[in-house]
């Protein structure tokens, strides 16, 4: 659900200023429920090192078998693992978080606005166009057997046919991961120079 849009048709959006905003509230909910299982391993992990280092210590003094101690120290790992894959799921819903925030990443003005204030919106669907003047960027598709040789910060040369004799230089900006619409090509953003 889109709860702010700060930006109507020719107006002119600031660098680092907040353009929309979708309704976080589903995705602050479930981040504070991975902070908690995440506060949850970590104290099954204390408790499991704990018992490892018990049963170290018995196995020293010849009170408990290797299997105790081969059962504990793989019980401690395990958990460990655990605290390691709750961490990366809260980091993950922070970054889902992040996504509830449309800034803008320049100085644009609003070409054309194509959602309204509290229209639901799914993921990839355009909230507005800009014009960016000065900081022009082209997509172009790249055959699977050439993506490789494509790195973000690359600096290249930009044939545009409608430009005859023209030729624009810029530098790799995002180099897509996978592939567009069913077909072995990968979208890359050059920024113009």
């Amino acid at each position: 659900l889109l709860t702010t849009l700060n930006a109507n048709v020719g107006d002119l959006v600031e660098k680092d200023q907040l353009v929309a905003m979708l309704d976080p509230t589903d995705y602050e909910v479930t981040l504070r429920e991975a902070e908690a299982g995440l506060e949850r391993a970590k104290a099954e992990e204390r408790n499991a090192q704990a018992g490892f280092e018990r049963t170290r210590e018995l196995y020293e003094n010849r009170n408990a078998s290797r299997s105790d101690l081969d059962t504990a120290r793989a019980t401690a790992e395990s958990v460990a693992a655990q605290v390691r894959a709750m961490s990366q799921q809260v980091e993950g819903v922070r970054l889902q978080l992040s996504y509830t925030r449309l800034i803008s990443p320049l100085r644009y003005s609003i070409a054309t606005q194509h959602v309204e204030m509290n229209q639901n919106v799914s993921a990839g669907q355009p909230i507005v166009r800009i014009n960016c003047g000065d900081c022009a960027e082209v997509r172009v598709d790249v055959p699977g057997a050439y993506i490789g040789r494509i790195e973000s910060g690359a600096s290249v040369a930009v044939d545009v046919a409608a430009l005859t004799g023209e030729n624009l230089t810029g530098v790799v900006t995002e180099v897509g991961i996978g592939t567009d619409q069913n077909r072995s090509i990968y979208p890359v953003t050059v920024k113009l120079d």
